[in-house]
């Protein structure tokens, strides 16, 4: 069996499925977390500065259902170029190294994950991977809207922000799941096993209820997801994971 050294933040976000997964398949693995404030990360990931480290917001508008970027440096800044390291081939974080071979992009590193080990984490058919697949770049989509959640220092204007999401941008996303989960009889996505599914949503609906957002009543107006997360914090193979894991802001 491989090596496995698994590096990101010291946060849930976009590493935490799979820290989950690697649990859910009994394999034992290396955590290497950053702090993703101040100059440890930029250092190690090899950014090349000018005088001052750059910093930037960024804002998101949306058009036709579609996320576009918008970077505004701050004024007095200089930008940060990132070069490829031997240990981050995109200067970007999750990484998992799997005996020196290096995967990059968050969902690519599940997928591996779950097929890698016995227990159709990935599907047991063609159009169950193709069902997570939705789900997976649903979530995708998701995380692009609620980032800027990350910049916004006012709580209250945060929270608001994410309320606004919730009953525009991602109702669609939220009604999708909760049928999605009712048609599969409710427990699990892909109906009597936990998969990569349940890992993400599990994770994002997380986001909302239990890091520094903390919004509890978030989904009161879905109580199909709200009964799937308390199922899988109190009864399924995560939950002593879950109970057991670092608690971290984000």
């Amino acid at each position: 069996m491989p090596n496995f050294k698994l590096t990101y933040f010291d946060a849930r976000a976009k590493g935490e499925p799979a820290r989950m997964l690697f649990h859910l398949v009994g394999q034992k693995y290396e955590d290497i977390r950053y702090d993703y404030v101040g100059e440890e990360w930029p250092k190690i990931k090899g950014d090349r500065k000018s005088k001052d480290y750059a910093t930037f917001l960024i804002t998101y508008k949306y058009h036709s259902s579609k996320a576009y970027v918008h970077i505004k440096y701050a004024p007095g800044y200089t930008v940060t170029t990132t070069k490829a390291t031997k240990g981050f081939p995109l200067g970007q974080l999750p990484v998992l190294d799997v005996d020196g071979e290096l995967l990059t992009q968050s969902r690519a590193i599940y997928r591996y994950i779950a097929r890698q080990f016995p227990g159709d984490y990935y599907g047991k058919n063609n159009l169950e991977c193709a069902r997570i697949d939705e789900i997976l770049g649903i979530v995708a989509d998701i995380e692009v809207v609620v980032e800027p959640a990350y910049e916004t220092p006012d709580a209250a204007k945060r929270e608001a922000d994410l309320v606004k999401c919730r009953d525009s941008t991602l109702k669609p996303s939220w009604d999708f799941f909760s049928e999605s989960l009712q048609k599969a009889g409710g427990k699990y996505f892909m109906g009597n096993r936990i998969t990569i599914a349940d890992v993400v949503i599990f994770n994002i609906i997380d986001f909302f209820l239990d890091t520094i957002f903390g919004l509890k009543t978030y989904f009161e107006s879905y109580p199909t997801l709200l009964k799937f997360y308390e199922s899988i914090k109190n009864d399924s193979p995560l939950t002593q994971y879950l109970k057991d894991r670092k608690k971290t802001k984000y």
